[in-house]
């Protein structure tokens, strides 16, 4: 299942790394839940850097249009 996560959050324009969870960052009395952090992953994800240009792009372009519809001029937001 890890690696079908993955793979969406590479479909949908993200970078993923995925890590082992570390039993030595957990207080000693957390014996049981070191044998469990053995069967979890840690997914971190990022949106890729072109990804985030692009969104920024379309999101002017939208707010550009609202603009022209609120004031009735093209290319004016006044």
């Amino acid at each position: 299942r890890l690696l079908e996560v993955r793979e969406v959050y590479e479909m949908l324009g993200h970078e993923v790394r995925l890590e082992t969870l570390s039993p030595e960052e957990l207080a000693e009395e957390c014996g049981d839940c070191r044998l469990a952090l053995e069967l979890f992953r840690v997914v971190y994800t990022r949106r890729k850097l072109g990804a985030i240009r692009d969104d920024a792009v379309e999101d002017e372009a939208q707010e550009k249009k609202a603009a022209e519809q609120v004031t009735g001029n093209p290319g004016r937001s006044e």
